[in-house]
């Protein structure tokens, strides 16, 4: 499995014997991902949010479709926001800073049942599976539905099972050209909102549905900082994955699709979760 090492400058002993951490429940962290659109059949999509939620009229993709969200890539020094990064390695031993391999599959553009049309657009996640439990059990109390699976990457293939080897998803992802600014896509700016929606889910969604409310989370990607690369992915995927994405797919990149493949670098700010 690829081992990040993006753990950044290491503090001086003068800056460990200053260091004065406070409580903080916002998260922040590094974020290295392949990322994938498809254009889906807008009833089967429906057919895969909880109860309660439904999907909003969107412009990205043709209608009667809807747009479907695949991230495959590695999430790395995932902590408190007040925490050092260069920390990590001595904190990371005992959780407190985190790296972990992770795929989800989300749904942008949807809403809670009766919600005003002022409210906000917002993306649920359906399915993830991440190599770490740490930050699974972490991700149940801000309504990801987090499971355990078995993850490995190399730089340019990535390959997803259940815990019992049962294949959930294969990709080979061929690179063109380098990473810029995503304003070097102009495709890009026609699915940036896609990203900037907050995640909507529920508490422990992934064992049961224990309660009936929803919480929100803001999710700041830091796009402006961001870096992108346009990549192809040619893929597989089982039913047991996913029931509504392409068993076998293949992709072209973001610089020549309006919803082509990228690979994402950038940090990120997850805010604490609240009611919706």
């Amino acid at each position: 499995m690829a081992k990040s090492s993006k753990v950044g400058p290491k503090l001086s002993l003068a800056e460990l014997r200053t260091y004065e951490p406070h409580f903080s429940l916002t998260h922040v962290g590094d974020y290295d991902a392949c990322i994938m659109v498809f254009a889906i059949d807008a009833t089967q999509v429906a057919s895969l949010l909880p109860s309660n939620l439904e999907l909003r009229p969107q412009s990205i993709t043709p209608t009667g479709q809807h747009p479907v969200l695949l991230f495959v890539g590695e999430q790395s020094r995932v902590r408190g926001e007040n925490v050092p990064g260069a920390l990590c390695p001595w904190l990371g031993p005992i959780g407190l800073c985190m790296d972990f391999m992770e795929t989800a599959i989300a749904i942008p553009c949807v809403h809670q049942v009766g919600a005003s049309a002022s409210s906000p657009d917002h993306f649920c996640s359906v399915t993830m599976y991440l190599n770490q439990l740490l930050p699974i059990f972490l991700g149940w109390l801000c309504g990801f539905p987090k499971r355990r699976g078995i993850l490995n990457a190399t730089p340019n293939r990535y390959e997803v099972t259940t815990l019992t080897s049962a294949p959930l998803l294969e990709l080979t992802v061929t690179p063109s050209g380098g990473f810029h600014d995503p304003s070097a896509f102009p495709n890009f700016a026609g699915i940036q909102p896609l990203f900037e929606q907050p995640h909507i889910g529920q508490i422990f969604s992934a064992m049961v549905e224990l309660v009936s409310s929803y919480v929100c989370a803001d999710i700041d990607l830091k796009l402006a900082s961001a870096r992108i690369q346009s990549i192809g992915v040619s893929g597989t995927l089982t039913d047991s994955f996913s029931s509504i994405l392409p068993n076998k797919f293949s992709l072209a990149g973001i610089k020549d699709d309006p919803l082509g493949a990228f690979r994402l670098r950038t940090t990120w700010e997850l805010a604490p979760p609240n009611s919706c």
